[in-house]
Parts: C-alpha cells; sequence; structure tokens
C-alpha cells in the first residue's frame, strides 16, 4: 500500500505542479522527497528560497511525514529545523 500511496502522490504532483513548488523524489529512497518552495510574494519571505525535506512514514497516511527545513528559518513554529506540531 505505501508504494502505491507515493506513486500516486508522485504523480499527482507532476499533473498538477504548485506555483513556486518544485518536488524531486529522492532516488535512494522511496519515502524520501526533495522540496524548494519559493517564498511567497508580498511576505516577509519574498525572494527567498526554502529547501525542505519530507519523509513519508511506512504506514503513511495514517502517520504525518516527517518534514524538515534544510534552508534556515525564523519561524515561531519552526525548531532546529523541524515544524512544531502544534
Amino acid at each position: 500500500m505505501f508504494c502505491f500511496l507515493t506513486r500516486l502522490s508522485r504523480a499527482r504532483w507532476q499533473a498538477d505542479p504548485l506555483l513556486g513548488v518544485t518536488v524531486a523524489h529522492s532516488p535512494a529512497d522511496d519515502a524520501t522527497y526533495h522540496v524548494v518552495l519559493a517564498g511567497p510574494e508580498g511576505l516577509m519571505y519574498a525572494g527567498g528560497t526554502f529547501l525542505i525535506t519530507v519523509e513519508l512514514p511506512l504506514d503513511y497516511p495514517a502517520m504525518p511525514p516527517k518534514l524538515s527545513f534544510l534552508t534556515p528559518i525564523e519561524h515561531c513554529n519552526v525548531v532546529d529545523g523541524v515544524p512544531c506540531p502544534n
């Protein structure tokens, strides 16, 4: 089921990409994706480029993915690159 869901997610991203978002599947691991986000215009992050790693757990979608910012980011809900669940 996990492989099917990751392939389905990958197909959706490729068929309908979001503006300012690039998603690349990690060739080393079926459960890891590398995301590049462009900072949205009109906000303090405009002009920035943010690199994020997304790791899907084996029991995905029952458990949420793990996200971590590789680009240093100043935000009250991001601690050491990891978004806080609260």
